[in-house]
């Protein structure tokens, strides 16, 4: 169905805006502690090592050894982002986000370019902007979500080489390829599956030559090439060739499991995943399904190829990782974008129909409604509890209030983007205000106390149930402070060669022989609380005084000056 030109541009000015909501909502936590993943400490402390050498070609461990495992790309955005504006926990997730924000404009764009229909272009944007995946990934210092955003590119111009179109050629292969080769300089493998996957589909295709031919280009195809051979092949330049092997067998050898059951599980474990991040949408198909399955039908043929392009490349990325020895549920974020576009195709196509249009407006209109009642009732929480819960509980409420305003004078189709909408601001705003409310993180405390003329050009040994705050201390100090990482129970620091030691837990008295005096300096505290846990706080005289006691003291003992033996 055709959209007129004045409906069409609101439709751009939805996406954009759309687009900019999602990055202001996850600003926040570009500067927030208390969100921390593991794998960030991989990526933040080989960046710094790389600005503070000028090595742009050698990541490393704190330790000095390669960290070669990954591409190059991920190192580059970051360390790049180091030497524009400096080494912060907000410089390290700031390129991430905007990857993000990017995904979820080219999730619209590629809408437009396959679905041709600017409604469904701008629910699926909106269903990625609140996709759980997505949000978690977007403001993290992994290259995860560039992944995402440049296999989406490489499959929207690979799936408009396939489906035709002449006129636009030139840029779907520019699309394609440096989507590929960027996916490959990114994260390695998923590029190299995703040409496998695309120039299968052309060689069992009936037009085979015709398709075949079409994906290749004379100049896309060997710049995008040259782009992912250089994501490894720079660390054979660099370092020789033990430094591309190991680089390629961890992209290929060693991570596949040998039992059948094992591969069984898992694909029952990663199936279960993508339902659960699309299950409301999916629901919604089904249910509208339920009221006019000649609608669905009608879909179905008219974007069989859409329909097959996506779930094929669903069903590679199932079967590939599952054959892997771990379950990440983030490695199938890149199949989720392709999925929105089926699910926002159906359900636009159900919500134009007489049939099913009615159902899906009251399915938005109870579920905005909950939504709207929960908002509610955080911010009466909040009241007893935190401002934040406040805060984030009107926001819902304001936020679902807004979408019942659209579904009465909107369309079944508005209403889908209005309770997307709204699931990305419950999504953004509770998570921010629970962990601002019951989170506490020691880093800025102790980054204040590192940084002080007294221990300039100090050493500094943290110690702990892990080495992770080392790097996050490393970050919160621009890399100015020179930290070494033990683990308590399989190493220990020689205390005699530091001027300071960071611990999670008291520090042995021994330490005062060796000139150091101790201190208090900062807290930790997860927001892990239980529904009966939270109950029982809302009926606390002093709810900050019971939060508190839940916290965790970090320790900092500082050598005294002249006291080095």
């Amino acid at each position: 169905m055709s959209i007129a030109p004045g409906a069409a541009g609101s439709r751009r000015l939805a996406a954009l805006l759309l687009t900019l909501a999602f990055f202001a909502l996850q600003l926040p936590d570009l500067f927030d502690y208390t969100r921390y993943h593991g794998d960030e400490r991989f990526y933040t402390d080989a960046a710094i090592g790389m600005v503070q050498s000028g090595d742009w070609l050698t990541p490393r461990y704190p330790d000095g050894g390669l960290r070669v495992e990954k591409p190059l790309l991920g190192y580059l955005v970051l360390a790049g982002s180091y030497e524009l504006l400096g080494i912060s926990l907000a410089s390290s997730r700031l390129p991430f986000l905007l990857a993000a924000a990017l995904l979820v404009w080219a999730t619209w764009r590629m809408g437009l370019r396959l679905l041709r229909d600017s409604d469904a272009a701008l629910l699926a944007a909106a269903i990625v902007a609140a996709c759980p995946d997505v949000l978690m990934l977007a403001a993290r210092s992994t290259p995860d979500i560039l992944l995402c955003l440049f296999l989406l590119l490489g499959l929207s111009g690979f799936a408009s080489l396939l489906r035709g179109g002449e006129d636009e050629a030139g840029s779907s292969a520019a699309l394609a390829w440096l989507g590929a080769g960027l996916a490959m300089a990114t994260k390695g493998g998923l590029g190299v599956v995703l040409l496998g996957f695309v120039f299968a589909l052309a060689a069992l295709s009936r037009e085979r030559s015709a398709r075949l031919r079409r994906l290749l280009h004379p100049i896309f195809t060997p710049l995008g090439l040259l782009l992912g051979a250089a994501g490894f092949g720079l660390y054979g330049l660099a370092h020789g060739t033990p430094a591309l092997e190991r680089s390629m067998s961890d992209q290929v050898l060693g991570r596949s499991v040998g039992a059948v059951g094992d591969f069984l599980r898992h694909l029952l474990a990663y199936t279960a995943i993508a339902f659960e991040h699309l299950a409301p949408w999916v629901g919604l198909v089904a249910l509208g399904s339920l009221r006019d399955r000649k609608g669905l039908r009608e879909f179905a043929r008219r974007e069989s190829f859409l329909l097959r392009f996506s779930l094929g490349w669903l069903l590679l990325s199932l079967l590939l990782f599952s054959a892997g020895n771990l379950v990440r549920g983030r490695y199938l974020a890149p199949a989720y974008p392709l999925l929105a576009l089926v699910l926002a195709g159906a359900l636009v196509a159900l919500a134009r129909r007489g049939l099913a249009s009615g159902l899906l407006h009251g399915l938005c209109v109870a579920a905005l409604s909950v939504s709207a009642m929960a908002g509610l009732l955080l911010a009466a929480a909040g009241a007893r509890i935190g401002s934040g819960l406040v805060v984030a509980g009107l926001a819902m409420l304001g936020v679902a209030a807004g979408g019942l305003l659209v579904t009465r004078r909107g369309s079944a189709p508005a209403a889908l983007v209005a309770l997307a909408v709204t699931a990305l601001v419950a999504q953004s705003l509770g998570a921010a205000a629970i962990r601002s409310t019951f989170s506490r993180a020691p880093v800025l405390a102790l980054a204040e106390r590192l940084t002080t003329p007294e221990l300039a050009g100090g050493r500094v040994a943290q110690l702990g149930e892990s080495a992770h705050l080392a790097s996050k201390l490393r970050v919160a100090t621009g890399g100015r402070v020179r930290i070494d990482g033990f683990v308590r129970g399989l190493s220990e620091p020689d205390w005699g060669a530091y001027d300071a030691i960071v611990s999670d837990a008291p520090l042995p008295k021994s330490l005062v022989a060796l000139g150091f005096r101790a201190e208090r300096c900062g807290e930790s505290g997860g927001d892990d609380w239980k529904l009966r846990e939270i109950f029982e706080l809302l009926e606390a005289s002093d709810p900050a005084a019971v939060i508190a006691r839940r916290t965790q003291p970090y320790w900092l003992a500082i050598r005294e000056a002249g006291a080095r033996p």
